[in-house]
């Protein structure tokens, strides 16, 4: 049987993989064998050591090169994958870079969850775009690091997607736990956008994602904010 498969999309310093080690810890059975992959790119985090320190654990390198991802293929024997993107690069070009490489190991996403730094999205209003954009392929969206920020503000961030009958479960995330990790780890796709969906009809091709299509001189037809610029 083939593993389930998470990604992990967010900023730098926004908690994900405290996140995951919440996940992996309050979502899975002890003995369900776990990849993570993690770019040696993202700041140190000391989550990394105590997933790592896990029972049946491996974590992984990865990295982007050129739109493609270099890593060793996932191992077959592995129950649960958790791929955390790095932070600092466009979301949307790792995205399609992973969707190649799954495709190319025949295996298929199980859910995608974005976390936010609520602080990050408060302080800078341009990171919306980038947020929905991530939101627009999610299945679950964190909501991290809120404390300190007013409550209409979480409710105002919230409402464009709920407006648009976005699928996505929008949860909170209080000192690093989620309520209940096995309900965002359910196998079930809540993501708005089609593009990790599988056609079963041959005849059916499936429409190109909006923030995948580009122009003709090669650049994206929706481009997102980069981060960079916000976070130095």
């Amino acid at each position: 049987m083939n593993p389930a498969i998470y990604i992990i999309l967010g900023a730098p310093n926004s908690g994900r993989r405290e996140i995951v080690y919440d996940l992996i810890d309050g979502g899975l059975m002890p003995d369900k064998k776990v990849s993570v992959y993690i770019s040696p790119e993202e700041p140190s985090c000391p989550f990394d050591n105590r997933i790592a320190r896990r029972e049946h654990t491996e974590v992984l390198p990865w990295q982007l090169d050129d739109g493609d991802i270099l890593a060793n293929s996932i191992p077959e024997e592995v129950d649960a994958v958790f791929f955390v993107t790095e932070g600092m690069l466009n979301p949307v070009d790792q995205l399609e870079a992973l969707k190649d490489w799954l495709d190319a190991q025949g295996l298929e996403v199980t859910r995608i969850l974005t976390v936010v730094n609520c602080g990050y999205a408060f302080e800078h209003e341009a990171l919306e775009a980038w947020y929905a954009a991530c939101i627009h392929f999610s299945d679950c969206t964190l909501l991290n690091y809120r404390d300190g920020l007013p409550g209409s503000w979480i409710h105002d961030f919230k409402k464009p997607f709920q407006d648009e009958c976005y699928p996505c479960l929008f949860e909170n995330v209080k000192n690093g736990r989620l309520a209940n990790p096995p309900a965002i780890l359910e196998p079930e796709a809540r993501r708005i956008s089609l593009a990790f969906d599988i056609i079963d009809d041959e005849d059916e091709t499936p429409e190109e994602d909006i923030y995948f299509a580009r122009q003709s001189n090669g650049a994206r037809t929706k481009p997102i904010p980069e981060l960079a610029t916000y976070l130095a």
